[in-house]
């Protein structure tokens, strides 16, 4: 099977695409790069990534790609909100036009869309002759209790995005998993129409470059105060209110220790006052959006990762911070509570705000406390990484799931 899918040929959708990026343009190239082992390759990605492609393309074999201008753009570069999603779905528009195009004119063996794996966001493709993957992302979404944890318009958004995943997005959800051969989710396959056809699969990965650089900076390590660190998007879902609560608490206990937070967005003076409010600003560092390569480097020098996410697809933070040798403190809710377990950090039941900073506090007064709690489990995360979360690795996972999307077809 493995040589007969090798002479096969895939059409990927990958509206975001970028070698040496994390989250979505991350998986995109990450899952490129495994169908481009496994057969052919024909590419659809947004015009915008071509700069970042370049010449990165040439060292995939039998990949080619076509760059789709959606027919109009609201957004500015880089700007996440409404308009860009309204950009993306006329982009999936453009796609399909050219996608219908490459079908008539040649054979796809299988289609799937990759990026945004976004379970309310149908994809046109599935509506082409050919068997369809579709990677939905996940159907998580913050408990309402914890609304009050972040600031009012990021509540706000956070209800709103709840009530579309209830409602509005399940007849989606339902369409789709009903069209799609095979369907890739964070979720419980439960929770789709047609769950035979429904895998539970987190997509996503690092380089062995970064996984290597990230593990062997840790071995340099300096005597410091504890020091934790988060890396993410300032937005309520990430949950950064509750671990400042949490961090508050156990400096108490520990006044020299530090916060640091990686990322900017739109709770980021919510925060600042927060912390203001708590007594610990001058502990707490708010160090902005940095480059990928700026981020990575931080990770040496910091004793703990703490991300309290409500809802993500993946989890690029936490890997990278388990290949870092940090012991990760996350919620038991979305990819998180699949990539984190006992051995390799901790995983807290969100049952309500109190709870959860109470649990995390103990937990990070713990490691502090005991050092050796924290450089076990982190040598075991790296290790979990090393073996199961570098994208190289993964060639014969993708066969296996395009196997079984091609025998169901």
């Amino acid at each position: 099977m493995a040589d007969d899918q090798k002479r096969r040929t895939l059409l990927l959708s990958a509206f975001a695409c970028k070698p040496e990026h994390g989250s979505e343009p991350g998986i995109g190239w990450g899952t490129l790069t495994l169908a481009a082992a496994i057969g052919n390759v024909v590419l659809l990605t947004s015009d915008a990534n071509r700069e970042y492609i370049g010449d990165a393309i040439d060292r995939l074999k039998s990949v080619e790609v076509h760059y789709v201008r959606a027919p109009f753009r609201l957004a500015q570069v880089g700007e996440l909100g409404w308009r860009h999603r309204i950009d993306y779905l006329t982009w999936q528009l453009a796609a399909y036009r050219r996608a219908k195009v490459i079908v008539r004119t040649r054979r796809i063996d299988l289609i799937h869309h990759v990026t945004y794996g976004v379970s309310w966001m149908p994809s046109l493709l599935s509506l082409l002759n050919a068997p369809f993957v579709w990677s939905a992302g996940g159907i998580d979404t913050t408990p309402w209790r914890f609304f009050s944890c972040m600031a009012l318009r990021e509540g706000i958004r956070e209800a709103a995005r709840t009530i579309l995943v209830r409602t509005l997005a399940f007849p989606v959800r339902v369409a789709m998993a009903r069209q799609a051969t095979l369907v890739l989710t964070t979720s419980d396959p439960s929770r789709f129409a047609n769950p035979s056809g429904v895998r539970r699969h987190l997509q996503g990965g690092i380089s062995a470059e970064d996984a290597s650089r990230l593990q062997n900076g840790r071995s340099h390590c300096t005597p410091q105060p504890f020091r934790l660190l988060s890396v993410g998007r300032l937005v309520g879902l990430k949950g950064h209110g509750l671990a400042l609560d949490a961090f508050a608490r156990m400096q108490r206990a520990l006044p020299d220790s530090e916060y640091w937070i990686v990322g900017d967005g739109p709770q980021r003076r919510w925060l600042e006052k927060r912390a203001r409010a708590l007594g610990c600003e001058a502990s707490v560092k708010f160090l902005g959006e940095l480059s990928r390569s700026e981020a990575l480097r931080l990770y040496r020098d910091c004793d703990a990762f703490v991300h309290l996410s409500f809802h993500e697809s993946f989890g690029y933070a936490v890997v990278e911070a388990m290949a870092a040798g940090l012991p990760v403190v996350c919620l038991k809710h979305g990819a998180p509570a699949v990539l984190v377990d006992s051995s390799v950090g901790f995983a807290i039941e969100p049952k309500s705000p109190g709870q959860v900073v109470s649990e995390v506090a103990a937990i990070l007064l713990e490691l502090a406390s005991h050092p050796e709690i924290g450089a076990a489990i982190g040598s075991q995360a790296a290790d979990r990484v090393a073996s199961r979360w570098v994208w190289g690795l993964q060639v014969d996972v993708y066969r296996r799931l395009y196997s079984d999307a091609l025998a169901r077809k």
